[in-house]
C-alpha cells in the first residue's frame, strides 16, 4: 500500500478528538481494502503534491485518511468529510510509503 505520513502538528487539518495524543495522520493512496496502487500513479497529480518553503506539501486527499483512535483502531476518514468545507487543507509530509519499497524520501529536518 502507498501512503504518507505526517503529525496533526503538521497539518491544517483539526485532530479528530477521539485520536491517541501520540496519532499521526496517515494519507493514503487507494481505497480502504485495496492493497496495491497500481502499476503506475502520478502521486504528484493526484495529491497535489507541491514544494511550499522548501518543504513536501500535500493539498489533496483523493481517498481521505487515516488515524488511530483512543482504542487502537485506525479510523478512516473519507474525502468526502474535507470536502465539506471550503478550507484548503495542506500537509507536510514527513515520511513515504510506496507498495512494499520504505523510503525515507522526505527527511525531518
Amino acid at each position: 500500500m502507498t501512503y504518507f505520513v505526517s503529525s496533526f502538528d503538521d497539518t491544517n487539518i483539526e485532530k479528530p478528538s477521539d485520536a491517541t495524543p501520540w496519532s499521526g495522520i496517515t494519507i493514503i493512496a487507494n481505497s480502504p481494502g485495496v492493497d496495491k496502487t497500481g502499476i503506475y500513479v502520478d502521486l504528484v497529480e493526484l495529491f497535489g503534491i507541491a514544494c511550499e518553503d522548501s518543504k513536501w506539501i500535500i493539498t489533496k486527499y483523493p481517498y481521505g485518511y487515516l488515524y488511530e483512535n483512543e482504542n487502537m483502531d485506525s479510523i478512516h476518514v473519507d474525502s468526502s468529510e474535507l470536502s465539506k468545507t471550503c478550507k484548503p487543507y495542506r500537509t507536510e509530509i514527513k515520511r513515504f510509503y510506496c507498495d512494499g519499497n520504505d523510503e525515507k524520501l522526505f527527511q525531518e529536518r
